[in-house]
């Protein structure tokens, strides 16, 4: 898995920011991890889905 920053821009121009594991991407459908918890996201309700790597703080 993969520490990562996740943006979410939805058809209406909002964007969210979730941070977590990013676990595997399938089906249009990004899974990752946050707080031991798995979220789906499915790039069929969304304009666009951004990931970045981030490095773990040192």
């Amino acid at each position: 898995m993969t520490d990562a920053a996740i943006f979410v821009e939805y058809p209406d121009g909002a964007v969210d920011e979730f941070r977590g594991e990013v676990a595997y991407e399938r089906d249009c459908t990004l899974i990752y991890e946050a707080g031991g918890v798995s979220h789906r996201i499915n790039h069929a309700h969304t304009r666009a889905v951004h990931v970045h790597p981030t490095t773990p703080e040192q």
